[in-house]
């Protein structure tokens, strides 16, 4: 954590698993207070309690809450999250609340939510959340055995970022969002503005890429954190090979999502084949888009 400092990171965002079943938190936590190190927690908020909220005030009130929540009511959002997780996590951005901690929530796009995000932004500003993160499902780790009931064919998909990308500019005045490059069609980040450090201390561009050896960037244990982010970014740094030609780059679009590519293609160093598909449509696209999960070598 002390490493961190040197880079001046915008936060320190522990996630999960549920970080406050993590027996070590508070000594985490204390420990980032003490150096001055900005946090947010990830939580599904369904096990916070008043004890909970009291002790995380008493060892690090300058923390922010990021809540996962996936729908606007309790039939889509449990539907994905598990019976009882939306009134859970409700109660739990309440007592958040009380403590006066800054919450977000964050929003994955899936076939079974983006038609009602609309009602998701409407229900985030009656809460008085502050912002909105915004992610698009990519079918890695427990999200492949999901692929079934939240992925989406292309043309679904290019219909569901049109819909969130316009949801986003009209409600811009009212609440914060932070979007994604796979639902915008941005520069990926991972690899160059934010990493992701394992339980086991593993470094990689980001949590997606965990599951994919090459994309191990080196042991926060044993090496000094700046030598395994310059490996990350040497790595990657550039820019989807076939996105040299298109006339939409760098104006438009910044090639999306890696992870997806990686995902959908087999490379991280195509364009993502979803934002191909938003911005040039389902037949006019120049580089091949591929719908269905790339068969690639993963660590269980």
């Amino acid at each position: 954590m002390d490493q961190l400092l040197e880079f001046q990171p915008y936060a320190f965002d522990i996630v999960g698993g549920e970080p406050f079943l993590y027996p070590y938190l508070w000594e985490v936590l204390e420990h980032a207070k003490s150096i001055g190190l900005p946090v947010i927690i990830n939580t599904n908020a369904t096990t916070i309690n008043r004890e909970t909220v009291t002790t995380l005030k008493s060892c690090n009130p300058d923390v922010s809450i990021a809540v996962s929540l996936d729908g606007p009511n309790d039939t889509i959002n449990d539907t994905i999250r598990g019976k009882g997780s939306f009134n859970k996590a409700m109660r739990g951005v309440e007592l958040f609340k009380n403590k006066d901690f800054p919450v977000l929530f964050m929003f994955i796009v899936n076939r079974l939510n983006w038609r009602v995000f609309d009602k998701y932004v409407e229900l985030a500003i009656r809460e008085g959340i502050q912002e909105i993160y915004v992610d698009r499902f990519i079918g890695v780790g427990r999200g492949e055995k999901n692929l079934h009931f939240l992925d989406m064919k292309s043309k679904e998909w290019c219909e569901a970022l049109r819909i969130i990308n316009e949801v986003v500019q009209a409600y811009k005045p009212k609440i914060d969002f932070y979007v994604e490059e796979s639902i915008t069609g941005g520069e990926c980040t991972a690899g160059r503005s934010h990493f992701s450090i394992g339980w086991d201390c593993i470094v990689v561009p980001c949590g997606h890429f965990k599951y994919y050896k090459p994309f191990h960037l080196g042991n926060a244990a044993t090496e000094p954190l700046k030598t395994i982010f310059d490996r990350g970014y040497k790595l990657m740094q550039t820019n989807p090979a076939k996105c040299a030609q298109c006339i939409k780059f760098a104006k438009q679009c910044g090639g999306g999502c890696k992870a997806t590519a990686l995902t959908m293609t087999g490379s991280a160093n195509n364009p993502d084949p979803i934002i191909c598909a938003y911005f040039w449509g389902l037949t006019t696209q120049p580089a091949t888009s591929v719908t269905q999960q790339h068969q690639l070598p993963k660590i269980n």
